[in-house]
């Protein structure tokens, strides 16, 4: 099994690899994939921050590489559930209480948040990285996470008055 690739670097690293292995030159390949010389360096070396998914489906495609989804950890690892203690720490670091982690995953599935931690909510909505949130709502249920659930974050971010568009 290959270890996932995590970020457009890693990418790179797998391109040139597959790329030298095929006998193909950087200059080959840009022609093939109908893209610069340049780009393909820096992609190989990192020093590309942005390339359109376009462009990479096509090199790959000539590459005979593909790109696979799938979810960066199981939701069943105990080790890897780690976004609810990670957004209840994010939501707590200006207060004097904490928010404890099962207060902030029953307030998930119920929608309603304890009075005495409505700020740690605020907080978690404002500052908290958005990956970390929805890890943390994903933890938060047994199985799938319902629908209501993000209607209840776009109220509390309303109530709020969140500075965040993304919850509106």
């Amino acid at each position: 099994m290959h270890d996932a690739i995590q970020n457009l670097a890693g990418a790179g690293t797998a391109i040139r690899s597959r790329r030298e292995s095929l006998g193909l030159t950087q200059d080959r390949l840009s022609i093939l994939a109908d893209l610069s010389r340049v780009t393909i360096n820096e992609l190989e070396n990192g020093l590309i921050r942005d390339l359109g998914i376009g462009k990479v489906m096509r090199l790959l495609d000539i590459l005979g590489l593909s790109l696979g989804i799938t979810p960066r950890r199981s939701t069943g690892d105990k080790s890897a559930r780690n976004g609810l203690r990670i957004a209840a720490t994010s939501a707590s670091v200006s207060y004097r209480q904490a928010l404890p982690i099962a207060t902030l995953a029953e307030a998930v599935r119920s929608g309603k948040i304890p009075a005495q931690y409505r700020a740690h909510f605020a907080t978690l909505l404002d500052e908290a990285p958005i990956p970390v949130v929805v890890r943390a709502v994903e933890e938060s249920f047994v199985s799938s996470v319902p629908k209501s659930t993000w209607r209840h974050i776009a109220k509390w971010a309303s109530e709020f008055k969140s500075t965040r568009n993304v919850w509106h």
